[in-house]
Order: structure tokens, then sequence, then C-alpha cells
């Protein structure tokens, strides 16, 4: 079996640690659904960790399964950080595209990366790649690291939703000012219809 200590010593223990090539792997593991049992909730994370350990060390499970208890405590404390994302805050270390620099093409593209939940993340190196303002081969892609990765994603949805919540309010204004044109020429024909009756009237009374 390979050298334990050394396959421990090389696992992540944060985002910025993992590798979108890395994080790849694990988006292909089949992962076991938690149940509303307390007790089996327990043996079901753990197994879905060894799972995930499994994709990022090349070992099989069952060779996982047969390590000292300590070793397999120590590899699950190291990927623990995966129970929860990034700040959204984080800004990527790549400049990301401004909104006037985007087009409707690539605005579609992300709605459709993001149609379904389980979409997202298989698309985030095209993500990246509609997004960012660097020309990344495709092995650079692979070799950046989660926490930028995501960071591109979040600021990207940011952007994006800002840019359509500001096209949906001029939509409205621009609504607003032929609502009130048309309520403008409205008014005027009414009033010059009074001021023809007003006129037949007073012709009438001469």
């Amino acid at each position: 079996m390979k050298d334990i200590e050394l396959i421990i010593k090389n696992l992540p223990t944060s985002w910025k640690e993992l590798k979108l090539r890395d994080y790849l792997k694990i988006v292909d593991v089949s992962l076991i659904e938690y149940t509303n049992d307390i007790y089996e909730a327990d043996f079901v994370k753990l197994d879905n960790a060894i799972r995930v350990l499994s994709s990022l060390t090349g070992l099989t499970v069952n060779e996982i399964e047969v390590l000292p208890v300590s070793y397999v405590n120590q590899m699950v404390a190291k990927i623990a950080f995966m129970d929860k994302l990034p700040s959204e805050r984080i800004k990527p270390s790549f400049k990301i595209k401004r909104i006037e620099q985007i087009t409707f093409e690539e605005y579609v593209s992300f709605l459709n990366y993001t149609s379904k939940p389980e979409l997202i993340f298989p698309n985030l190196a095209n993500i990246i790649k509609q997004f960012s303002t660097t020309p990344f081969t495709e092995e650079e892609i692979e070799n950046l690291n989660m926490e930028d990765v995501l960071a591109c994603f979040f600021l990207s949805k940011k952007q994006l939703g800002k840019s359509l919540t500001n096209l949906i309010l001029q939509t409205v204004k621009k609504l607003m000012r032929i609502k009130a044109k048309q309520v403008k020429v409205h008014l005027l024909k009414k009033l010059q219809w009074g001021k023809k009756n007003i006129n037949i009237d007073t012709d009438g009374i001469g």
C-alpha cells in the first residue's frame, strides 16, 4: 500500500489548497443521502467522507476502511473544511469582467450553467473561461484553487444579479414614462374635445 502518512500530509486542509481538477473528481462521487436518524447520520457522514477521500487519494474505499482508526480520523479531519463553503465576500486573485464587458450570449450561458444546483459545480471551469479577463488555458484553470474558483462564481452571480435588477428598474421606469405620456395624450384629447363642445354651445346660444 502507498505511504499513508505522505498521503495524509498531501491532503488539502482548506478550499485554497484544493485544486479545481481534484474537486471535479469529488463532484462525480456518489454520496449517500442523509436521514433524519441522528445516529445513522453520523455513519452516513463518515461513509461519504471516505468516498471523497478515495477520490482525492486514489485509494479504494476498502483500502481506507482497513486502515487504523487513527489514520482515518486524521484524513477525515483534514477535509472537514468541505462542510462549509468559503465566504462569498472573498474576491478571486484574477479579474472578472465588468457588466458592460459581458455579452448576452455569456449571460444566457451563465443562466444555463446555474439553472439547476447539480449543474453549477461541474460547470465552474466554463464559468471562469467566460467571466475571467485572463485567457486561462485548460491546464491553468484545472490548477486554480477552489477559493478563487468559488469567489469567481459568487462575484459573477452578484454582478449579473445587479445587472438584471437594474434592467428591471430601467424597464419599469420606461413603462412608467410611456404610461405617463399616454395619459397626457389622453387628457389633451379630452381637453380638445371639451373645447369643441364649449365652442358648439357658445355658437348655439348666439
